[in-house]
């Protein structure tokens, strides 16, 4: 079909207006349902965009990098300090390599139950980004050396506007990072709160600072950071990668480092290897989930425009008889559907614009740090979602609503709508497929969900809570944080009550996963762990026992001893006693003097290698006390108070971290329920108007039928069984694809089988009776004509 000219596509999206106008009630439900389904597609790819594809919030973005490291068999991450300090003195591909690490802290005047966000940056992070100041200057050089370290700060544009009230005279006050006290030099630009997502920076201070502050006993200097740099002018990201690696090679060789390299990549989130790994395989799920919805409202459309083309019959037919090209016909239909659509699509963006902050919200998530604002991407994608939907439900029905016979049309016989309604079933089986597969996965991940608070996690978890203690962290370094513990923990069981408080640096199935690679002496065995440093009643508190050698205690003092699980057991030392054996981690080697029993106490999905190491104060460290004793939470309190009458202690029931590791899966649950619910909605409002054009298009025979003898109950009977075909379909098919979802949904179901047949049944019951449902009252209402009434009507 040749290009249309410029008016004849005017005339058509002209006659398609007043086609709307003139069918108001048909265009504001095609519109209406376009709309919620572009809508909720362009409202995710608001969030995807904004929290996966747009670069860091800095000028120029394109040229800025990020730059990762990683150990040989492991995971890409931070760069180590003096890694990173060798790399900035060095590189030359790079203007400047800047160097960030985000910590929570209390500003003053804080309560403690509203922690802020602390960005300790390199004295460079500024200039090397090229983040312009809205008040003052950034970091100099000389304000962050690791010897001389300077208690200065730049504040962000909120903060100076909420504690400051944006007088511009805030230059040269003080502002409180934990008990520690900074000199404002700067606010940085309205446009920045740093490069994080789900965060938004308070304050920067310079990375030496750390140990002015000395965060919560945290030890005296950062040992690692994020990092990122701009590229030099003519250099591309493939030359700074050459560069890089050859300086990472030489300081490995200089520092006896295990083999490794550093990646360099685009600063959008999803070119970060670890965020690849939870953001693509979430929201690509999402997507799929969105655009069934979106499959399923462009079938339900189709048939209003079946629907539509059979009532223009005698119309259509009337201009190809005048001579009108049937591709010129369709070419007009398919206008109309453009038309819908893009109005349709600009309701959506309009959705988009406001939707995604809220619908976050629901879920808990308030502040990702980025801003959930529609850009060109957004629209783009729009645009194109628009246009597939527009060829997805007015493709069919403009083809067969040209498919006329003229002579049959003109004599208004009815012989050529079994293709219509052969098609119309068409879409029904697959709105029916749409929901049952929707269903079937908020199903499967809402029985997940309730199955892993009952599944044996390896550990108790009932009469056990976790107690943080915030400490004056500019007087506690990792000697003085670790001798206080242990003189809380002594204190608090009294030498009586041994196994009532533990002290660990890792919550069970909390956040903070600290994972460590490892190689076995005199061997190239090489494998990664998950680290967790404890003191020795964590065994007792947790009830996981020793299942070789022994546990930790006091005889270990001083000594570089581990435990590891019995999974690391089998997987490294296999037909072999752990116990006994050595192995090395970065610099330090290591007895392994017990194996405890696997416990999931990082993971509910995956049971991780794991090395325990004796507490050493060199990060924050959680208490985990047991309280069916009475009174433990009160005694806890007043031993802390006694010993550091300025620490506060934060007591949390541990079964709220079983709650927070599951709430990806009821989130996930809930959304594919949400969606699930309204596949349901917009298949039952097709299915009734599928059946309701069909009995209406056999009112003529169901007429004569009642005039020769047939009851009622036989005229319901043979319509609900006719119509009872496409729903057939649909189940078996969505009953199908149900079963290739659930194997992609394995993970988040936490030992509930793909093909719960509870799930499955409870699908399938609950579309029949919508089915039945919306068939029934079309069936009962023709089932009451009176026969010469229909016969009369034909």
């Amino acid at each position: 079909m040749p290009f249309p000219a410029f008016d004849s596509v005017r005339h058509d999206a002209s006659y398609a207006l007043r086609h709307m106008k003139a069918h108001p009630g048909f265009a504001i439900v095609t519109i209406s349902t376009l709309a919620l389904a572009i809508g909720l597609n362009t409202s995710l790819f608001t969030v995807f965009n904004a929290v996966a594809l747009r670069p860091w919030p800095v000028p120029d973005p394109d040229r800025v990098v990020a730059v990762f490291s990683y150990e040989q068999g492991g995971e890409a991450g931070a760069l180590k300090l003096d890694e990173y300090r060798y790399l900035a003195a060095n590189v030359r591909s790079l203007t400047g390599l800047a160097a960030m690490q985000r910590s929570q802290i209390s500003l003053g005047g804080d309560p403690p139950s509203r922690p802020s966000t602390c960005g300790f940056v390199s004295g460079n992070y500024f200039s090397a980004l090229g983040v312009p100041m809205e008040l003052g200057r950034g970091f100099l050089p000389q304000e962050d050396r690791p010897e001389a370290p300077e208690a200065v700060a730049v504040i962000s544009y909120a903060t100076w506007q909420t504690r400051f009230g944006g007088d511009r005279n805030a230059l040269g006050r003080t502002i409180r990072i934990d008990d520690a006290t900074f000199t404002i030099v700067g606010v940085a630009d309205r446009r920045f709160a740093g490069t994080a997502i789900t965060e938004r920076i308070s304050v920067w201070a310079p990375i030496s600072a750390f140990a002015i502050v000395n965060w919560h006993g945290g030890g005296a200097h950062l040992g690692s950071a994020d990092a990122g740099g701009r590229l030099a002018d003519g250099v591309t990201r493939e030359q700074a990668q050459a560069e890089l690696n050859v300086l990472d090679l030489r300081f490995r060789k200089q520092s006896r480092l295990q083999a490794g390299g550093v990646l360099v990549r685009p600063t959008e989130s999803v070119q970060n290897p670890a965020a690849r790994k939870e953001f693509v395989p979430v929201f690509s799920l999402i997507f799929i989930a969105m655009l069934l919805i979106l499959m399923l409202a462009c079938a339900n459309v189709g048939n209003l425009l079946l629907a539509r083309a059979a009532a223009r019959r005698s119309e259509i037919a009337v201009r190809l008889s005048l001579g009108a090209a049937r591709p010129r016909v369709v070419r007009q239909l398919l206008t109309e559907s453009l038309v819908l659509a893009l109005i349709a699509g600009g309701t959506g963006i309009s959705l988009a614009a406001w939707a995604p902050s809220r619908l976050l919200a629901a879920f808990g998530i308030h502040d990702l740090g980025v801003a959930l604002t529609p850009d060109l991407k957004v629209l783009t994608f729009t645009i194109g979602l628009s246009l597939i939907a527009c060829i997805g439900f007015g493709l069919a029905p403009a083809l067969h609503g040209t498919r006329i016979s003229l002579f049959e049309t003109m004599k208004e016989y009815r012989t050529a709508g079994a293709s219509r309604i052969s098609l119309r079933s068409i879409l029904l089986a697959a709105q029916v497929a749409v929901s049952v597969i929707l269903l079937v996965s908020a199903g499967l991940l809402l029985r997940g969900a309730q199955n892993a608070r009952t599944q044996d996690r390896g550990f108790a978890i009932a009469n056990i809570a976790t107690a943080e203690v915030s400490l004056p962290a500019n007087m506690y370094d990792a000697n003085r944080t670790r001798a206080l513990y242990e003189q809380i923990a002594e204190e608090f069981d009294g030498g009586a009550r041994p196994g009532l408080l533990a002290v660990s640096t890792l919550q069970p199935l909390g956040t903070g996963k600290r994972f460590m690679a490892f190689t076995l002496p005199g061997t190239t065995h090489q494998g990664i762990a998950l680290v967790q440093e404890v003191t020795a009643p964590y065994f007792d508190v947790l009830k996981i026992p020793v299942v070789a050698g022994r546990g930790f205690d006091r005889r270990d003092a001083g000594r570089k001893v581990a435990m590891i699980n019995e999974s690391m057991a089998k997987r490294h030392f296999p037909g072999r006693q752990a116990v006994g054996r050595r192995i090395q981690c970065g610099r330090e080697s290591y007895e392994i003097i017990g194996v405890a029993r696997d416990a999931h106490v990082s993971s509910l999905e995956r049971l991780d290698a794991t090395l325990y190491l004796p507490l050493s104060g060199n990060a924050q460290a959680h208490m985990l006390i047991r309280t069916d004793t009475p009174g433990a939470r009160e005694r806890l309190k007043a031993c802390v108070g006694r010993i550091e009458p300025r620490a506060t202690v934060e007591i949390r029931p541990l079964v709220e971290n079983l709650e927070m590791d599951l709430r990806p899966s009821r989130m996930a649950s809930m959304l594919a329920g949400s969606m699930g619910a309204l596949a349901l909605t917009l298949a039952s409002i097709g299915m009734f108007g599928v059946f309701a054009y069909a009995v209406r298009q056999r009112t003529r025979e169901i007429g004569m039928r009642m005039a020769l003898g047939a009851g009622q109950g036989r005229v319901i009977r043979d319509v609900l069984s006719s119509s009872s075909r496409a729903v057939a379909v649909g189940l078996a098919v969505g009953l199908l694809g149900s079963v290739l979802a659930s194997w992609l949904l394995e993970s988040g179901l936490h030992g509930v089988t793909p093909l719960d047949p509870a799930t499955y049944g409870g699908v399938l019951g609950l579309v029949t009776v919508a089915a039945l449902g919306a068939s029934l009252w079309p069936a009962r209402m023709i089932s009451k004509i009176d026969p010469v009434v229909a016969l009369r009507c034909e």
